[in-house]
């Protein structure tokens, strides 16, 4: 899982993206998710291949992407 404290890059299907800073002051981090593939009895963990983002919350605000301490 990529950290708040770098800033990283990710490409995926869906493009490039790099670690933002949102209005509030927390980061948008990019990562890959996976989604569950099952068959028969059994599920496996498979990459969607697409670049997503999720928020991560900054106690001490965002700068260039990086939460700062």
């Amino acid at each position: 899982m990529p950290s708040p404290y770098a800033r990283t890059e990710v490409t995926g299907s869906n493009g490039t993206f790099v670690d933002e800073c949102d209005a509030e002051g927390n980061v948008v981090e990019y990562h890959c998710p996976m989604q569950q593939i099952c068959g028969g009895m059994d599920c496996a963990p498979y990459p969607t291949g697409a670049a997503a983002p999720r928020t991560v919350t900054c106690d001490a605000g965002c700068e260039l992407g990086v939460c700062l301490e």
